[in-house]
Formats: structure tokens, C-alpha cells, sequence
């Protein structure tokens, strides 16, 4: 049995309370179901000084009409999102996914900010303590290596009623081992036209025909541009292949993979 370790416990009763707490203690994280974070806590995941409990700011937990539409607070739980009439009736969509997520327990405490913000998800991350240690931690927390995609494989994507990411022991392609080419080729074949790519700065030309694959597909191509590239093989290459929607400077790029994402 895991202990949970000692922390400042806070429930700010605004928005504003809320947001003053946290300026007050870098080391702090807001809790609203809990239902990841106090796991993580326990599991040593996470180790904050204090938790700011969300679930007294009212604020957060309304569902509003607003131009035309509805203002779903972050602290909304999942059950009452999927059971609320005016969504179920105008946005089914939203209903219907909030209904799909976990189950009835975890529905019942669950909010729509923090699945939005929901950590990792991961056979090697999301363990206790002694098991991370044991296997040497992994690079999101404490270790150096990703034991999903480690080094000197490459990574592909397999289809099938739930697409899988599969290493692959196979020869180097464009001299490099993982290689990007193999990895759009096998998301362009199983995502289609929702496959997004793209290729950041680096030596050689390995992703260009990748990105021909993924064009090919109907999906979306984007490189760094040459002014703010290190090296730019990989990009270069990937745009002079003509397959890129966009190549962008680097402080471009987040705000374009967001627009994009937006639409699938």
C-alpha cells in the first residue's frame, strides 16, 4: 500500500482565490475530480507541496448559454455533462463522448478540465515508485530512456480495429535508425487524411518521403523553415518534395498545429 505523502490542502472558493494560491506556491497542483492526480500523488508521480482543490469555485462548474452556444466550466463533471438536456439535445456529439469516457465512478467525479489536461497515459510512466526505480525510471520523469521508443528501432503504426505503435529491428533507411520515413508511410496508411506531420530541423533527408505518403493520403505536410533551422536537410528536402500545406518559422508552428488540430 502506497501512503500519500504530506501536502498543504487549500479550496479557494473563486476563481480568482484559486489563481492567487497557485502564484503563492510554485510547487502546487490544482485538483478538481482527482481521479488521476491523487493516483499520481500516491504513485510518487507527482510530488506537490499543496493541492488546490477546484471543486468549491462555482464558477467553473456552470453550463451557460453564451452567443449562441453553451460556456461549459472546466469544473464540470462528466456524468452532469453527458446528462445535461440542452447538450444532449444541441451538442449530442459532446454528450456522447463525455458518456464514453471511463465508467460510471470515474464519470461521477471526473471533470471536463482535467480530462482536457490529463497527464500521460503509459504502461511505463503511469506505475508506482518501486516499479518506475526498478526499470530505471523512463524520460518523462527521472530516467533517460523512453522504453516505449527506445533508441535504435524503428517506430511504425499497425492498424487494426485499434491502431498500435510497433518497433521494428530492421536495416537503417536514409542511414538513419528509427527513421521518419517508415513511421508517416505506416500513420498515413492507417490514419488517412487525418495524419498530420511534420518535419523540424535536421541533417539529411529522411521524412520527405514520408511526406509524399502522407500527402498522398489527403493529409497535412509541415516543415520548419530555413531561416530558423539548425540544419535544414529534413525539412528542406520534405519542402523542395512539394508536398508541404505550409513551411513556417519555428515560433509558428504551435499556433498552426493548433488551428489544424481544431479540425479533426
Amino acid at each position: 500500500m502506497e501512503y500519500l505523502p504530506d501536502f498543504d490542502l487549500h479550496r479557494p472558493e473563486t476563481a480568482e482565490e484559486a489563481v492567487r494560491l497557485k502564484a503563492a506556491s510554485a510547487n502546487s497542483r490544482y485538483l478538481a475530480g482527482g481521479t488521476d492526480m491523487i493516483v499520481n500523488v500516491r504513485r510518487g508521480i507527482e510530488q506537490p507541496a499543496a493541492l488546490i482543490d477546484l471543486t468549491a469555485v462555482g464558477e467553473l462548474t456552470d453550463i451557460a448559454a453564451e452567443n449562441g452556444g453553451l460556456r461549459i466550466g472546466a469544473g464540470v463533471r462528466l456524468r452532469d455533462l453527458a446528462e445535461h438536456t440542452d447538450i444532449r439535445g444541441r451538442f449530442a456529439a459532446v454528450a456522447q463522448a463525455a458518456a464514453s469516457v471511463a465508467g460510471p465512478t470515474h464519470r461521477a467525479y471526473g471533470t471536463i478540465g482535467g480530462n482536457l489536461c490529463l497527464d500521460t497515459r503509459c504502461l511505463f510512466y503511469n506505475q508506482s515508485q518501486w516499479w518506475r526505480e526498478s526499470n530505471d525510471f523512463c524520460l518523462k520523469n527521472l530516467g533517460e530512456v523512453c522504453h516505449v521508443a527506445p533508441g535504435g528501432k524503428h517506430m511504425l503504426v499497425d492498424g487494426g480495429s485499434i491502431p498500435k505503435i510497433r518497433l521494428d529491428d530492421g536495416p537503417p533507411i536514409n542511414y538513419c535508425k528509427p527513421a521518419v520515413d517508415p513511421l508517416f508511410e505506416t500513420a498515413a496508411k492507417v490514419y488517412g487524411s487525418a495524419t498530420l506531420s511534420l518535419v523540424l530541423t535536421g541533417m539529411g533527408h529522411d521524412g520527405a518521403e514520408g511526406g509524399r505518403a502522407v500527402a498522398a493520403a489527403g493529409g497535412t505536410v509541415l516543415a520548419q523553415d530555413e531561416a530558423t533551422s539548425v540544419v535544414w536537410g529534413m525539412p528542406g528536402a520534405t519542402a523542395r518534395a512539394g508536398v508541404c500545406s505550409a513551411v513556417l518559422p519555428l515560433d509558428r508552428i504551435p499556433g498552426q498545429l493548433a488551428n489544424l488540430l481544431k479540425g479533426f
